[in-house]
């Protein structure tokens, strides 16, 4: 699968989700259950006609794909996910004592958190 390209009409997309999720690595959560990628991935995949089905994903008028990545999100998929948004986020320096702040376009560090050997995962 790596390498694999979509064409999205517009942009060619590198990654997808699936290949994202079936990259099959493991993550520990704060009470000691290890996921694995794939197999949550596959799990909510296989329950997610039944979530189209429900009268508020029918409101909502996601797409398929869109109400995957919410329950990817709102399962134990947000460790992963949030620990590598964080990871966006310039540290501080040491010796800065100054409060949180939303940091100016210029300060931020540019990176492209879709380099092949720097994915979500």
């Amino acid at each position: 699968m790596a390498g694999d390209q979509i064409d999205s009409g517009h942009e060619v997309i590198k990654y997808s989700m699936e290949w994202e999720w079936n990259r099959d690595f493991n993550w520990t959560d704060k009470w000691g259950i290890t996921y694995n990628s794939k197999d949550l991935y596959n799990e909510i995949k296989g329950d997610i006609t039944s979530y189209m089905q429900k009268e508020e994903a029918k409101n909502s008028k996601l797409e398929e794909n869109e109400l995957m990545g919410l329950r990817l999100y709102t399962a134990p998929g947000f460790q992963p996910i949030n620990t590598f948004l964080r990871a966006l986020k310039p540290q501080k320096k040491e010796d800065d004592d100054s409060e949180d702040e939303v940091d100016s376009p210029s300060e931020v560090k540019k990176t492209n958190p879709l380099d092949d050997d720097q994915t979500w995962a």
